[in-house]
């Protein structure tokens, strides 16, 4: 009804309810909130979404509510918006590509979800990449912060074609810079719970998510293509590529950060990442990967972060790949029946550096490489002060190298490796190849008591590795390998320090006589335990081992 200037009533309707002041300047406009015909909402504090009709029930569409309420943010007349709490909010529409989406577009916004639930269609049959729910982005939202929200994608019973993914994300970040996302929980998305993207070649900057979660979600539990500076802060990315009945897309990954153009053609490159205290868990594909493409330009950390995957038999990529980035480090993270494969395939075009340090490796499933580093050259791998646990329950088939480093770049520096008797398949076998410019300070142990394991060294430069007592070093030279023989025997010697090669000759401590004749004339054992008339050691000749240095009585 028409009013006059200053008339006042009270609406006690449940969602839309409140103080109406009639104001003739707003006579014609009427936005289904805040201002009806004239009639304007008197309020302080946020901006409430069922002022514009949501009713919140999970049953009732409200999408057209919700367009009117982002359509009102987009007027930039207030600051402060809120769902109400508790509520389920659906959005009970498809589109395809080209129609609009929930586009928030203004600045210096707060985004309250209070814990309510935004709901995409579910339960319906896909038949297109270009058919998608109706989404939320924020394109160009600077200086703003979304919180306490749980976005559902709707694949938990919807089904799909056998269809390319398309883009059905959870939430969308494009081209914004200094936004805050906190406690959002992002799940069961047809493509990727969270895209971070640019918006006109305006990468996202500054972006901090805290407390977050991306699980259940079929393409990506999140997408970075185009970010520099930004924090992940206990945020935990779980299970993609089980997204109910609707299934998965390729590559289901925890995480993959894949930008798509490089300066000029972006305004920044993408990198300067942070990952703090963050779970990468039983997700389908990779648990965090960066594309091979050169265009990762700045830094990547990964900060006291868990990677575990439960069941690595159900998983067909229970690893992580990182020399796609030109510099990654990992720092304080533990990986639970995840292998680190820093360079699979990396190109040779690609020059990085990723650093391991102080890291925890557990795997229990024997027939898994759990640290792999086979690179091309340029692509290079520091590990240092490492803890590797092998422990699996039952032995592999046939060998499989567990930990295997084959590069000419980098190093394997003051590690701990402990290697299961249950990791044995009852006949000597070898489960560890380390060829690398730097093997130092490394320390083996086992808790097997007959048999060996072995340990392919090819001729590495081994500095004062130590094979915990009581254990026997026997290497042996076949045309091939310079190979490492390491068992808990029955031949009892005190720490050896194992120094090779120079032309494939050994140089070792022992305190008794070796016994084998796979050796290269000229390799040496020096006497651990020497006594007065004894001698200093043993050294292999053309007619096998002799003693040499005899010690005064």
């Amino acid at each position: 009804t028409t009013g006059t200037e200053n008339d006042t009533v009270i609406v006690t309707d449940e969602n839309q309810g409140g103080v109406f002041i009639y104001r003739e300047d707003n006579a014609s406009t009427n936005n289904g909130g805040t201002i009806f015909n004239g009639w304007t909402r008197q309020y302080d504090g946020a901006v409430n979404v069922k002022w514009f009709g949501a009713v919140g029930d999970g049953v009732t569409d409200d999408t057209s509510a919700i367009k009117s309420f982002i359509s009102y943010i987009n007027t930039g007349i207030d600051r402060n918006f809120e769902f109400n709490g508790n509520s389920t909010y659906y959005i009970d529409q498809t589109r395809v590509t080209g129609e609009p989406l929930l586009d928030i577009t203004v600045s210096n916004i707060i985004f309250n979800g209070n814990y309510s639930t935004l709901q995409y269609k579910k339960n319906w049959h896909r038949t297109s990449a270009d058919q998608t729910a109706i989404y939320l982005r924020f394109l160009g939202a600077n200086n703003s912060i979304v919180s306490n929200l749980i976005i559902d994608g709707g694949g938990l019973y919807s089904t799909k074609d056998s269809i390319s993914s398309g883009s059905s994300s959870g939430l969308t970040i494009g081209g914004c810079e200094n936004l805050t996302v906190n406690n959002v929980t992002s799940q069961y998305n047809m493509t990727d719970g969270f895209y971070i993207i640019d918006s006109s070649g305006k990468a996202s900057k500054n972006i901090i998510f805290n407390n977050c979660i991306a699980k259940n979600n079929a393409r990506q539990g999140m997408s970075i293509i185009q970010l520099n500076e930004a924090s992940f802060n206990n945020c935990s990315f779980e299970n993609t590529g089980s997204c109910g009945t609707y299934g998965s897309h390729s590559p289901s990954a925890g995480v993959d950060v894949e930008p798509n153009r490089i300066f000029p053609n972006v305004d920044i490159d993408t990198g300067n990442i942070a990952f703090n205290n963050c779970l990468f868990k039983n997700n389908n594909g990779q648990q965090l990967v960066y594309a091979d493409n050169n265009y990762i330009k700045f830094n990547i950390s990964v900060n006291e972060c868990h990677f575990q995957v439960d069941d690595i038999t159900t998983v067909t990529y229970p690893f992580i790949t990182s020399g796609g980035a030109k510099l990654s480090s990992f720092n304080d993270c533990t990986f639970t029946n995840v292998g680190f494969w820093p360079t699979n395939s990396v190109s040779t075009l690609t020059s990085s550096v990723t650093t391991v340090d102080n890291c925890t490796f557990v795997s229990n499933n024997s027939s898994q490489i759990l640290f792999r580093v086979v690179g091309p050259t340029l692509v290079e791998t520091r590990s240092s002060n490492n803890k590797f646990f092998f422990n699996s329950l039952t032995p592999p088939t046939s060998d499989v190298l567990r930990l295997q480093i084959n590069t000419n770049e980098g190093y394997f520096i003051n590690n701990r490796i402990f290697i299961a008797s249950t990791e044995h398949r009852g006949v000597a076998h070898k489960m560890a190849q380390i060829v690398i410019p730097r093997s130092e300070k490394n320390e083996f142990s086992t808790d097997l008591t007959s048999s060996y394991f072995y340990i392919d060294s090819n001729g590495a430069a081994y500095q004062n590795d130590t094979f915990l007592t009581p254990s026997r070093l026997a290497p042996f030279n076949t045309s091939t390998y310079l190979t490492t023989n390491f068992s808990r025997g029955s031949s009892f010697v005190s720490d050896i320090r194992f120094i090779s090669s120079i032309s494939d000759r050994i140089l070792g401590f022992s305190s008794i006589l070796p016994t084998t004749t796979l050796y290269t004339v000229g390799s040496v054992y020096f006497n651990s335990s020497p006594i007065a008339g004894g001698f200093a050691g043993w050294i292999y000749t053309s007619t096998g081992w002799k003693t040499f240095g005899a010690i005064t009585a």
